[in-house]
């Protein structure tokens, strides 16, 4: 058994246990640890070997495996870095063919990476997430399933650290939750309920990056208890999930990033899909759909999948323009082959919402074309073959653009009680009949007043959507599709009602090949195939593995865009080559009849040669260039970047033909006149060959003959056309970010510390990083950010780069504050960016700075920015970091904000109006910080936290009430009764000096003595100055009708103003005749009830 699973995972790990064994036999524990030790200090192509020796003989020895971990965890020099991609690379490609000893092992060991909390153990365990398929209940994935939720639940304090794990765990066990509804599942299920209710609760910012299809999953989960009481907070109290979310309109706006889409299928499934839309032609695809459906939606259990895939093809698999021009299977043909094989109501219901999904709250400035794009030309196509098709998702998206929200939930939610019809029907059942049958189900559990509010919101969606598929041209028109004589004149009569705009049209409709559309050829398929337009019974699909991988196979699993699909010609380099003399077209010649690389390789050296030459024709540099171009294009795709990166590997990578010229370029001085022609050579290939500029890139960075040349990219870039660094760097980076991700991030720490005034002063490069780099990539630039290797933020340009990611995606803006917190900078430098801020539009960045904030100590300027956020009652950012400040740093936090107050009080008004006007930033205003500070004495009001009665607050209150006007007294009187409590109680500890005989109240209204003798000692020059405006305050007199203390009468006039501005002047004569009547004892009473108050 041994035997056999090391030759599956490899000659070079087998080798690698060997290596270990050798080492290690005849030796006791102490001596083999040291003599590991000894070894792996030798360089790090030996500590490469011991770990992955290591590593082998902990799968496949399961005696040893305590013993190797503990090895391992001793002796590895680089964060266990190579065992985890290591287990990556099995868990993506090999995990399935695996025995279950070695299974069990490898999730034994991510267990024990978890349990140790190493960097980056977070990714293998979302790789293995990935690994449980949704829609199979066979023992070995509910093994799976639920040992990984029992990771998670050990480890719960380790999951709660990492955002992006919280998210993908919530979306994953949502997803699982469907599946396990049998009755030997339910505690499995409860389990999986708890864990996802509690991170829901607790985390939903976190979760919140899942965006609208975390609503989907939870439509399909409504009826169990916990999630009903959950939907109820959802819809009627969000504040209760967390201060930043306002409602599920909020939630339902966000789009889902691709990642979560992705993450609901095997490697194994989303390689097979990928396949047949990237190399299987049109026409051709039957054997290939019989395979996928034998494999994995043969089961009853196994329809819940189809949502999966949809969403998939859908928000994932965005063909190039060049796949979409050629005869390549098309996502619509994929889609309806799955609608029309679906054999349960529930899950065609299912399939259809996750179909128009994308439909429901489409933004054309936010959400892609291609996410809405397959809806359409599945119905488009379908009408002529299966009419029934089209009529049934015309009805959908008839009723969900005109119903309530609410409706839409309800019809999902009702979908999901459970239906022997539907969940046991029989493989040979009628996949149309269920169609026709969903549409009668979508017609009468329409539930029309489930959620009302978001009607004008669904309505608009779905008008953008088909608004929007007209002005991209994939359909001329839709007045065809939508008053079709094939359909029944009930849906036509109603579609004309709801989209009248669309309805008419001059001309019959006729497909446009642009940006998006789909070739005309499939057409013609569809017309030469009346009920063929998604299958053909002529097709073959071989079910051998690795025949599949021999012809090429993609086993890249990154979330980037697919690469173009190539049919191998041989290169014409007719054109080009007689116009070259005869030296150089000989050598030309024999570049293309080479048959292997070593011997291109020498006739490039001698191309070059000619070149350098005194009498080189420069004329003919480029008829060259065309033809180099023409020759090496095979070298320009694939993958540049070895699987596995060691020096061997990175060398064999460079040895191409093409790379002469850069290894030349490496080897002169650059001011050999040779230098320039080289120049000029790589110059005319660039605008044949684009590509060509991160090919060079990538030679500086992996090639020893080019260590320390990478400045030599600057020479290059000059003598392009373009002829500027930064547009070329930009330029190049993109286009190696659509070809390989990988690459970009091999490239990335070079690129940044060797061209730092081109990449840090603006976010571009990092947005093009950020767009398509999945968990484990972002871990891996954190880690090379925190040694050292990679500066991609610096202070001087911190902040503009953060603002501008405001406008990025959600998955976006997360990785790039991730990347930013990995660095060493103070959070002050970013502070300012609270000012960009708004609640609604950037819960991304509030939720991240809040969540840094939190760990800081609050200093003055932290303290200013927070409080100079405008003021709304649904924004509680500045409420809950200052309550956690309140907590934890409560003195120091008094102490700002009194600074703060006395120094907007001293301000001028004329001025703070000034500022706050003439700027669209926020600016701190004392009306401001008083609404803060009120919000969070009633945060406070039900808790046992003293910070209201602190003497510094207590004094800046004094200070303020003193000098504001009377409006504000008003507004803030319970703010400010805390600061008269405070006076009343410090005043009868004073020595009273010729008291009247009247109440301490009274005494308030007294002239102010000249000096302040009952004050103590050490009173503060700032006290003293506190009570300088409330001495002037005291002098004021309300007029004569006011008979009593100053206090008092102010008071009653106050109010006395209100009720003459209301319309209520009788009542002014009521009070002239209470201030007579009562005693003045009696007056002391405030207006609002309440005794004391000055």
């Amino acid at each position: 058994m041994v035997s056999v699973t090391l030759h599956l995972l490899g000659k070079r790990l087998e080798r690698c246990v060997s290596i270990t064994t050798s080492i290690t036999n005849g030796l006791s524990e102490r001596e083999a640890n040291d003599a590991l030790t000894a070894h792996v200090c030798k360089g790090p192509q030996q500590h490469e070997e011991i770990c992955l020796g290591l590593f082998t003989l902990l799968l496949t020895e399961p005696p040893q495996a305590q013993r190797c971990y503990r090895d391992l965890t001793l002796v590895n020099r680089d964060g266990m870095n190579v065992v985890l991609m290591k287990i990556n690379q099995i868990l993506m490609e090999k995990f399935l063919k695996l025995q279950d000893v070695c299974r069990t092992q490898l999730v034994w060991l991510v267990r024990e990476l978890v349990k140790s909390g190493v960097i980056g153990a977070d990714g293998v365990l979302m790789t293995l997430m990935k690994q449980i398929a949704g829609g199979d209940i066979s023992n070995k994935n509910l093994w799976l399933a639920e040992n990984v939720l029992e990771i998670l639940l050990e480890q719960r304090e380790w999951v709660l650290k990492s955002g992006m794990l919280v998210a993908m765990s919530v979306y994953t066990y949502l997803r699982l939750i469907v599946d396990h509804g049998t009755p030997n599942l339910l505690p499995l299920r409860q389990r999986e309920v708890d864990f996802c209710i509690g991170l829901l609760r607790e985390r939903f910012m976190e979760c919140f990056i899942i965006g609208r299809d975390l609503v989907r999953l939870l439509q399909n989960v409504a009826r169990i208890p916990e999630m009903e009481l959950l939907w109820r907070d959802l819809l009627h109290n969000p504040q209760t999930l967390s201060p930043q979310f306002t409602g599920i309109l909020q939630l339902l706006t966000s789009r889902t990033s691709r990642k979560f889409l992705a993450c609901r299928l095997t490697p194994d499934m989303e390689t097979k899909l990928l396949f047949m839309t990237s190399r299987v032609r049109f026409g051709q695809q039957k054997r290939y759909q019989d395979w996928f459906q034998r494999q994995y939606l043969s089961t009853a259990e196994s329809q819940s999948l189809r949502c999966d895939l949809i969403r998939y093809i859908c928000g994932v698999v965005h063909p190039s323009n060049e796949v979409l021009s050629s005869d390549i299977l098309p996502r619509w043909a994929i889609i309806g082959w799955l609608l029309t094989t679906c054999t349960s109501n529930v899950a065609a219901s299912n399939a259809k919402l996750a179909l128009f999904y994308d439909w429901l709250f489409f933004n054309p400035e936010k959400d892609s074309i291609m996410n809405i794009e397959p809806a359409i030309l599945v119905m488009h196509h379908s009408m002529k073959p299966h009419p029934a098709i089209t009529a049934t998702l015309l009805d959908f998206m008839c009723r969900q653009g005109n119903c309530h929200l609410g409706g839409v939930f309800g019809v999902i939610i009702m979908l999901q009680l459970p239906s022997t019809s539907s969940t046991n029907a029989a493989p040979e059942h009628d996949a149309t009949t269920t169609m026709l049958d969903c549409r009668r189900d979508t017609v009468f559990l329409i539930i029309p007043n489930f959620f009302p509010p978001l009607e004008g919101q669904v309505r608009q969606g779905v008008f953008n959507s088909l608004n929007f598929i007209m002005e991209k041209r994939v359909l001329a028109h839709l007045a065809p599709l939508f008053d079709n004589p094939k359909l029944d004149r009930e849906l036509r009569s109603m579609l004309r009602e709801r989209f009248p705009e669309f309805c008419n049209s001059p001309s019959p409709p006729t497909e446009v090949k642009m940006e998006e559309s789909v070739p005309l050829e499939m057409d013609n398929h569809v017309l030469d195939k009346e009920d063929g337009c998604y299958d053909n019974t002529d097709a073959t699909f071989s079910d051998d593995e690795e025949e599949l991988n021999n012809k090429g196979k993609k086993r890249e699993f990154r979330f980037h865009q697919l690469k173009e699909t190539y049919i191998d010609e041989p290169a014409d380099i007719t054109p080009f080559v007689d116009q070259l003399d005869e030296a150089l077209k000989e050598r030309v010649l024999q570049l293309q009849k080479g048959s292997d690389t070593e011997t291109q390789c020498e006739v490039m050296q001698e191309i070059v040669d000619l070149i350098l030459e005194e009498d080189f024709d420069s004329e003919q540099m480029s008829t060259l260039a065309s033809c180099l171009a023409e020759l090496f294009k095979s070298h320009f795709r694939g993958d540049v970047l070895p699987e596995e990166i060691t020096e061997e590997s990175l060398e064999e990578s460079v040895c191409k033909p093409v790379c002469l010229i850069f290894r030349n370029l490496c080897q002169m001085q650059e001011d050999n006149s040779g230098f320039s022609v080289l120049l000029d050579l790589l110059a005319e290939l660039y605008q044949k060959q684009p590509k060509i500029g991160y090919h060079l890139l990538y030679y500086l960075k992996a090639s020893k003959a080019a260590s320390g040349k990478m400045s030599l990219y600057e020479s290059f870039a000059q003598a392009t056309a373009l002829g500027d660094l930064h547009t070329c760097l930009m330029m190049d980076m993109k286009a190696c970010q659509e070809d390989d991700v990988r690459l970009l991030c091999y490239l990335t720490p070079s690129i940044y510390s060797e061209f730092p005034d081109e990449t840090l002063r603006s976010g571009e490069l990092l947005n093009m990083i950020v767009a398509v780099i999945d968990s484990a990539q972002l871990q891996e630039l954190m880690c090379h950010v925190m040694m050292g290797n990679l500066v991609m933020f610096r202070k001087d340009s911190v902040l503009n780069i953060l603002i501008q990611s405001l406008d990025w995606e959600t998955f976006e803006q997360y990785s790039t504050w991730q990347l930013f917190l990995a660095h060493s900078i103070p959070l002050e430098t970013i502070i300012p960016i609270l000012q960009h801020l708004k609640y609604k539009e950037h819960p991304e960045a509030l939720s991240c700075l809040l969540l840094q904030l939190r760990r800081e100590k609050p200093s003055e300027e932290m303290v200013k920015m927070v409080l100079s956020r405008p003021y709304h009652q649904e924004d509680q950012f500045t409420t809950s970091i200052l309550r956690h400040w309140a907590a934890k740093h409560d003195d120091l936090l008094g102490e700002h904000i009194k600074a703060l107050l006395i120094k907007n009080n001293n301000m001028p008004r004329k001025r703070q109006s000034l500022r706050s006007s003439s700027s669209k930033l926020a600016q701190l205003t004392l009306e401001q910080m008083l609404e803060h500070l009120d919000s969070l004495r009633l945060n406070l009001s039900n808790t046992k936290n003293n910070f209201f009665s602190q003497t510094p607050i207590l004094q800046a209150l004094q200070h303020v009430q003193a000098s504001c006007d009377e409006a504000h007294k008003m507004r803030f009187s319970d703010l400010f009764s805390l600061a008269e409590e405070y006076e009343d109680s410090s005043k009868q500890h004073k020595p009273r000096r010729k008291a009247p005989a009247s109440s301490p109240r009274s005494r308030k209204g007294a002239a102010p003595q000249p000096c302040n003798e009952e004050e103590s000692a050490s009173s503060s020059a700032s006290e003293e100055e506190d009570s300088k405006p409330k001495a002037s305050k005291r002098k004021r007199k309300p007029g004569s009708l006011l008979k009593h203390s100053p206090p008092v009468g102010a008071r009653l006039f106050l109010w006395t103003q209100m009720q003459w501005s209301l319309g209520d002047k009788p009542l002014l004569f009521l009070t002239t005749g209470l201030l007579g009547y009562f005693k003045p004892e009696s007056l002391v009473t405030r207006v609002d009830g309440r005794s004391g108050g000055g």
